[in-house]
């Protein structure tokens, strides 16, 4: 059971990274995925790619050598996670103590007894037609933590729509790699861990998990939605999701932490940042939030194919 758990779980964790959101009322900083960030005029630039984590080369084609080109002009490059690289062997794997986490302890409490019937039923009719990775947790309903399955449950719907089989490059993998085997600085802005608690949300009380339970299940819908893909190509960040997506409270707080983390590291050094692209845009975005603390951001053209 723990094998094919943890198995599942790893899964979802390389399509939860994917889904990184911010809001505000208008689209800032919407026109490129590539930009330069300086503090003045003297000052050596540092930039900021917005990637998506894991991608189809067959659908979309980065300009790999313009890309390390700034990133030799730089001494650091950072990304999500440092070198917790995402989307090959060595990228994140759920312990058993994390696990663990996703279960209940000794709780009277669980999914079973405390959905309404009418979500009950839909969410099995859920597991019954998903794929394997969400089927195959069905025997252990009743361990998990309401927030925990919620979660899976937005994940299986990203499987569904978004072919995550055919899945083959991670940019943030293969450009730390040649940024560490170039002698650069590899630096992270938040833990694996802090990436879980977001994700899974383990420690949320039972009753609010169950609330996101039943949202998760409401939503759900194996129907396709705009490919983020074509999004990327046309580099309009603000068309990855729909608006309730970048509503997302924690996400907000996230792009303040990890705003906070790149100027520490610019301050010192020129540095190349990869984010998940959609942390960029809107007032909330990381953009607009070094734009406030004074630093100049200016869009780099690039081309995605």
């Amino acid at each position: 059971m723990i094998r094919s758990l943890r198995k599942v779980l790893t899964l979802i964790l390389l399509i939860s990274i994917t889904l990184n959101y911010s809001f505000a009322q208008n689209q800032k900083f919407d026109n490129s995925v590539f930009w330069e960030i300086k503090y003045s005029k003297s000052s050596k630039p540092s930039y900021i790619f917005g990637s998506i984590h894991l991608m189809d080369t067959t659908d979309i084609q980065l300009p790999i050598k313009q890309l390390k080109i700034y990133i030799d002009r730089c001494k650091i490059l950072c990304t999500e996670t440092g070198e917790a690289k995402i989307g090959n062997s060595s990228g994140p794997k759920p312990n058993k103590e994390f696990i663990k986490s996703m279960f209940l302890q000794d709780s009277k409490k669980n999914i079973s007894n405390s959905l309404d019937k009418e979500h009950l039923e839909k969410l099995i009719l859920i597991m019954d037609s998903a794929g394997m990775n969400l089927k195959s947790l069905k025997p252990a309903l009743d361990r998990f933590k309401p927030s925990a399955l919620a979660f899976m449950i937005q994940a299986e719907q990203q499987i569904h729509q978004k072919k995550f089989e055919t899945l083959n490059f991670s940019p943030e993998g293969y450009f730390t790699a040649y940024a560490k085997n170039s002698g650069h600085k590899i630096a992270g802005l938040e833990t694996m861990q802090q990436q879980i608690d977001w994700t899974f949300k383990p420690n949320l009380p039972f009753e609010e998990g169950l609330k996101l339970l039943n949202e998760a299940i409401d939503k759900y819908s194996t129907k396709a939605e705009t490919e983020i893909d074509e999004a990327y190509k046309l580099q309009k960040i603000s068309k990855f999701f729909s608006e309730d997506i970048y509503k997302d409270v924690l996400m907000i707080e996230r792009n303040r932490n990890m705003t906070e983390g790149i100027i520490k590291l610019m301050r010192d050094n020129p540095t190349f940042v990869i984010v998940g692209a959609a942390h960029l845009s809107y007032n909330t975005g990381i953009l607009n939030l070094l734009s406030e603390r004074g630093y100049k951001v200016k869009p780099i053209k690039i081309k995605i194919h």
